[in-house]
């Protein structure tokens, strides 16, 4: 019996045919516009005495985030607010939906407990998809100064 792919699988779009699901129908613009598709986690905080929700980063602020860690790169600063950045681009109130925090907020949040924005941040990089290992390495290659020959 074949093993079915998980279900948060990214799909390989160099496959021959994408997998159909059984009753699955081409989607309109409209449908995918409308479509309530970032995943949300209630991420328990000790230090803080609760839980904070976070959700998926949409497609604009993933690029925002990317662009962040590239512009620490070249102006070769040190990552020390990368995980304040992606708890402020990930903490949404759970009401509203709406984020909690903006950038206004980064260095007062800089200033809470480094175990609390690390564990908020490494929920936020499993939610979407991204290794710590993989900003790590983006981090590295570009702060390391090159060999001279």
């Amino acid at each position: 019996m074949a093993e079915k792919p998980e279900s948060n699988a990214t799909p390989d779009p160099s496959a021959d045919k994408a997998p159909q699901a059984a009753g699955s129908k081409v989607l309109t613009k409209g449908q995918i516009l409308a479509a309530d598709d970032l995943e949300t986690k209630d991420v328990p905080v000790p230090q803080w005495g609760g839980i904070v929700r976070i959700r998926q980063l949409t497609a604009k602020e993933r690029t925002e985030w990317e662009m962040f860690i590239r512009q620490m790169q070249e102006k070769k600063l040190a990552p020390t607010t990368l995980g304040v950045r992606l708890v402020v681009m990930s903490c949404i109130d759970p009401e509203t939906k709406q984020l909690l925090f903006d950038q206004k907020d980064e260095a007062e949040l800089a200033r809470k407990s480094a175990t609390a924005m690390q564990i908020i941040a490494q929920y936020a990089l499993a939610l979407n998809k991204m290794r710590e290992s993989d900003v790590r390495e983006a981090v590295t290659a570009f702060t390391k100064t090159p060999d001279a020959d």
